[in-house]
């Protein structure tokens, strides 16, 4: 089953933060190419599969049923609306960030 992907708005201000922070503060370009690269594989994986990762299972305050992906050093969140067959990629959060405080 094919599966529509939905990029919210929080994810794409945490995933350009990410990226402009490897340019800008730690001036490495090349990083910052690959983890677009890798992130962009990634996310085109959910269309297919999207429960293929785990859920995760931190905070009981979640709304929502998240599922997570590692993308090297960062987590991307995601939800699956099966009756709309959508997934929303709902955040990108670097790893050692206090998920708990965040989701």
């Amino acid at each position: 089953m094919h599966y529509k992907i939905l990029l919210t708005k929080s994810f794409e201000k945490d995933f350009d933060n990410a990226l402009s922070y490897i340019t800008t503060k730690l001036l490495n370009r090349i990083a910052a190419r690959n983890l677009l690269q890798k992130t962009r594989e990634t996310i085109n994986i959910l269309s297919d599969s999207p429960s293929a990762f785990p859920v995760y299972h931190g905070s009981s305050n979640i709304k929502f049923e998240y599922h997570y992906i590692l993308v090297g050093n960062y987590i991307i969140f995601y939800r699956i609306a099966e009756e709309e067959k959508t997934v929303y990629i709902a955040c990108f959060l670097y790893s050692g960030q206090n998920i708990e405080k965040i989701i």
